[in-house]
């Protein structure tokens, strides 16, 4: 599995995580040790749809230390859009 959360690679130029780590830097490292995070393409598709009135919408991350800078979508197209921070 790529993440708890992903079974499949997310990218065509991805290599499978038992591929990406079959060398011998990882020979004698215990992987079920190792850190594995949610992968965060799933995790965005469950944030819903914020729908605006206008042609540009603005993110800023949530504001704050946490932020991130302030961004603006275009919305020309009239297809949902994603903030390439968030």
């Amino acid at each position: 599995e790529q993440a708890p959360n992903r079974s499949q690679v997310w990218s065509d130029n991805q290599r499978a995580r038992a591929v990406a780590i079959d060398n011998a830097r990882f020979e004698q490292t215990d992987l079920e040790a190792q850190p594995r995070p949610m992968a965060a393409i799933d995790l965005i598709a469950e944030i819903p749809v914020i729908q605006v009135a206008s042609r540009k919408a603005v993110c800023n991350g949530g504001g704050g230390a946490l932020g991130h800078p302030r961004v603006y979508i275009n919305l020309d197209d009239g297809q949902p859009q994603a903030c390439g921070y968030c």
